[in-house]
């Protein structure tokens, strides 16, 4: 009894698979479909695309050249508001705007009575009237006052209270950024003035020695020449003993020697005294460097420093601020491979976006090629300079641009997809008038086909344009050739011509790829929802060539590489 009952379970099941298998399998006749890609007219152009970043022309690094604790920043200049006017100092004119900073003289200059100017200046971090002669001698109230030069300009602040000076402030030439503590500095100018002092002291010193000596000179000298006179040259030794007559001879010589030595710490006191100027000037110009001046008109980048930070002076100046110069113009650099480097050249024309407006194009123009090549990862790329107009202030130093290369532009030409000319269709798909030209394969470039043969048969063709197949639908669902002139292709579209004496127009239809499903697949369902199998591999795509490929590859290995990516 068990065992028919163990047969009969057996039966059941292998019957229930083999119904399961007939109602899931896929029965009937093929659904296929194709996929077309449209000829559109437009713009065809060829170019090498670049990732690069956008860089101020001029970039001044100020950096500080003396140690010290900075005692406050710059005020920001307001060119709309504060003062413009020409300052002359000892002959030189400038054209100032925003407030000089002046100090009081040690002498003081006679005012004249009339024919003075009345200017605003800062004097002791205060703002001040001071009046102004025609030669540019300053005086406020009845002192006398000179503009703080700094580099042989002067310097120039805002009004105080304004801002101060930051991140993407506008600053003018020799413009106050900050202020290092110049207590230390003052007194090593008074120290180089004392040595200045002292020196000139010595030199005095050393002249009167000098004057002494040539005194002691002619009394040696007159000693001697009566000694010589008496003694008739030393041999009557009745007058002078020949010890006496030497001693008058030794002192001449000690007065020579002497006057000599004389002159020559005179010479020394010179020396010293030119030391001590020298050096007196070099701690002026250390005074100067306590005031950090913007050397250019541009915009601040960077600031590093804060008041009540000390700055250290090195043999490499430290950075405080980074000032770009003119940011209505500036310039992209592009990273290019080495293997589209030759495409581009001087002058040539540059389209870019950026990240932050990608719905607007901009333009530029190519600088140059640096050509300090760099490697990573065994690819070679080169710097390419662009110059770019940023006149509206659109943009900013260091955002990304994507650029694009313009090496040639074709207006009004007809296009269709790379894929296109991929596509081989199976014979079942394709009109029997047609088979033939299946079978014989794709077309020969002209080249190829009068190889040995003397001239190729047919229309001449256009340079850069060689013979192509494409394959539209007819009347009746399948396939047919169409023989067009292919050109240069971007790596996703070509440029296409009709043979002579044929037309082709834009719209027309070519079929890129095939779809083939079962009559079940094609209701939603699939043989792979079995639940007595394993899932049925759905059937690849036929023929998609590079459609579904990244620009400038082809599944089918016959279009043209594009550019990089």
């Amino acid at each position: 009894m068990n065992t028919y009952i163990k047969w009969g379970i057996g039966a059941a099941i292998c019957g229930g698979a083999v119904a399961g298998w007939y109602c899931y399998s896929d029965t009937g006749e093929e659904v296929v479909s194709f996929r077309k890609a449209k000829v559109a007219e437009g713009d065809f152009v060829v170019k090498v695309q670049a990732t690069g970043t956008l860089e101020p022309v001029e970039l001044v690094d100020v950096g500080a050249q003396v140690t010290g604790k900075i005692l406050e920043l710059g005020r920001v200049i307001d060119p709309e508001n504060d003062p413009k006017y020409v300052l002359s100092v000892e002959g030189v004119e400038f054209n100032i705007i925003g407030y000089p900073l002046v100090k009081e003289l040690d002498a003081t200059i006679e005012k004249p009575a009339d024919g003075l100017t009345v200017r605003e200046v800062l004097l002791n971090d205060a703002l001040v009237e001071a009046q102004v002669d025609e030669a540019g001698h300053m005086w406020v109230g009845d002192k006398s006052v000179a503009p703080i030069m700094v580099n042989s300009k002067p310097v120039v602040n805002g009004r105080p209270g304004a801002p101060a000076v930051d991140y993407a402030s506008e600053v003018m030439e020799n413009q106050l950024l900050a202020r290092i503590d110049d207590e230390l500095v003052k007194l090593s100018v008074e120290r180089a003035e004392a040595s200045v002092k002292q020196a000139e002291a010595s030199v005095k010193q050393a002249e009167a020695n000098v004057l002494q000596a040539e005194t002691n000179k002619k009394k040696a000298d007159s000693d001697l020449k009566i000694a010589n006179d008496a003694t008739k040259g030393g041999k009557d030794v009745d007058v002078l003993s020949p010890m006496e007559y030497a001693q008058y001879v030794s002192a001449a010589d000690n007065a020579a020697a002497q006057l000599v030595s004389a002159q020559a710490q005179v010479q020394t006191a010179n020396a010293q005294l030119e030391s001590a100027k020298v050096q007196l000037k070099s701690e002026k110009r250390n005074e100067e460097y306590t005031l950090i001046v913007s050397p250019i008109k541009g915009t601040v980048i960077v600031r590093q420093v804060n008041v009540g930070q000390t700055v250290v002076s090195s043999m490499n100046a430290s950075t405080l601020f980074l000032v770009a110069k003119d940011l209505s113009k500036m310039e992209i650099w592009a990273s290019v491979n080495e293997a589209d480097i030759a495409k581009i050249s001087a002058g040539q024309e540059v389209k870019y976006t950026v990240d932050a407006l990608p719905n607007e194009e901009f333009k530029g123009t190519v600088n140059k090629i640096r050509p300090n090549a760099t490697m990573s990862s065994n690819v070679v790329t080169y710097i390419v300079e662009i110059d770019i107009d940023n006149s509206a202030r659109k943009l900013t130093p260091y955002m990304s641009a994507n650029a694009n290369f313009i090496v040639r532009e074709t207006k009004g030409c007809m296009l269709v997809q790379d894929a296109a000319f991929d596509y081989m269709p199976e014979e079942k798909y394709v009109a029997p008038s047609a088979v033939d030209s299946l079978k014989n394969g794709a077309p020969k470039p002209p080249a190829a086909a009068a190889e040995g043969k003397g001239q190729p048969e047919g229309p001449a063709m256009e340079s850069g344009f060689t013979p192509a197949r494409l394959w539209k639908l007819n009347a009746d669902n399948l396939l047919e050739p169409v023989m067009v002139l292919r050109g240069e292709s971007d790596g996703t579209r070509s440029i296409i011509k009709p043979m002579p004496g044929q037309e082709l127009a834009p719209g027309a239809e070519f079929v890129v790829g095939t779809m083939v499903k079962s009559p079940k697949a094609a209701e939603g369902k699939t043989g792979g929802d079995s639940p007595f199998g394993m899932k049925r591999p759905e059937r690849r795509e036929r023929g998609t060539g590079g459609a579904a490929a990244k620009p400038g590859q082809n599944a089918g290995g016959g279009g043209r590489q594009g550019p990089p990516m």
